[in-house]
């Protein structure tokens, strides 16, 4: 996450870096050549006025970082994910809009003990490039209301603190994202999205027992990887 300082990283990068490498190159050189195969029958896109989609997405991260303080070192492990499940309209070819829902959650656990939510909801918009072929680039765009809640706990020596955050506001989304279709059916898709919002809210710290009223912002970068089904209209 953004909010997150490290000071002295000497864990090796994930594996799933790795992974996520390897499948983008699959997606941009291997996938793109299917496209050329499509039957001269079928129709040019599958991105057709009048049908609709429906799918989720998301990603599950896990990583560790060694922080070196002047009077010791700690560990520290996160875990994460986040979903998103959205459903759309193409109201003209290649242009669709409709509802998405998103959560996302964050744990940072040993010497720090921090948990982070965020509940996403609003329209969202997609317009593809490719006018024919089974693939294609698209960019993406959100306008949302979130949810936020964190809760961030220290107890040492050095430094303690108790500290609660709950908020809510408006935010917005953008980024960019590739697709392949199977069979006029399926889709597979992969998205590069950033997220901002910005909120209002409580910060309750328990260690000073005091409590007030805060503006903030947030903001999230994210590669999701996620599975779509294209419904015919009833003209098909």
């Amino acid at each position: 996450m953004t909010s997150l300082v490290v000071m002295n990283r000497q864990a090796k990068k994930p594996v799933y870096h790795i992974v996520f490498l390897l499948i983008i190159l699959f997606v941009a050189f291997i996938l793109p050549c299917y496209s050329q195969e499509v039957n001269e029958t079928a129709p040019k896109t599958p991105f057709r006025e009048g049908r609709w989609i429906l799918g989720f997405s998301g990603n599950v991260r896990s990583s560790f970082v060694t922080n070196a303080f002047s009077w010791r070192q700690e560990l520290n492990f996160t875990n994460g994910y986040q979903l998103e499940i959205k459903g759309g309209y193409f109201l003209k070819e290649s242009f669709t809009v409709g509802p998405l829902f998103s959560i996302e959650r964050q744990n940072l656990e040993e010497n720090t003990i921090s948990e982070h939510e965020i509940f996403r909801m609003g329209p969202w918009f997609r317009y593809y490039l490719s006018k024919e072929g089974v693939s294609s680039l698209y960019p993406n765009l959100l306008f949302y209301y979130a949810n936020y809640y964190t809760h961030s706990l220290i107890d040492q020596p050095a430094r303690s603190f108790d500290l609660e955050k709950k908020g809510q506001g408006p935010g917005i989304a953008f980024g960019l994202g590739f697709n392949y279709t199977i069979k006029d059916i399926a889709v597979l898709e992969m998205n590069l999205n950033y997220y901002y919002a910005y909120l209002f809210g409580k910060e309750i710290d328990y260690v000073k027992n005091s409590e007030g009223y805060r503006e903030f912002s947030i903001g999230d970068l994210f590669l999701t990887i996620g599975f779509s089904v294209l419904l015919k209209d009833g003209k098909e």
